[in-house]
């Protein structure tokens, strides 16, 4: 997750993240040389829960690179992207797990997450 001056938002994107259903995640936050709060309630969080891991760029960079060492920094088999001011339904990694394997059986043209969890929460 590329973060920048997202101290207004990015606890909410955090926690629903930590919300999720499916456990077995980590998530990478990069944050590209804010100037508001946003380094502490990252590190609040990163202290607490070791899924939670934090980066800093050494000058402010973008979104995209600050998304690459997030990237680079990964150890799981499956990347999903999330921005600072974006928010997760509890089911999403369990549902896109859920697809991935499924993928072979299916062509989905995806639009909306709601789609996503119509279309899987009557199967599983």
């Amino acid at each position: 997750m590329p973060a920048y001056n997202s101290g207004k938002f990015i606890e909410e994107s955090i926690i629903s993240v930590r919300n999720q259903t499916y456990v077995n995640w980590e998530l990478l936050i990069t944050d590209d040389c804010s100037i508001d709060n946003t380094g502490e309630i990252v590190s609040k969080y990163a202290a607490v829960d070791k899924r939670i891991k934090f980066f800093k760029t050494e000058k402010n960079s973008g979104a995209a690179v600050a998304r690459n060492i997030s990237i680079s920094n990964a150890s799981g088999e499956y990347i999903a992207f999330l921005d600072s001011d974006d928010l997760l339904h509890p089911d999403f990694l369990k549902i896109l797990l859920i697809i991935s394997q499924d993928i072979s059986n299916y062509i989905l043209k995806l639009y909306d997450l709601n789609d996503i969890i119509n279309l899987y929460s009557y199967k599983y």
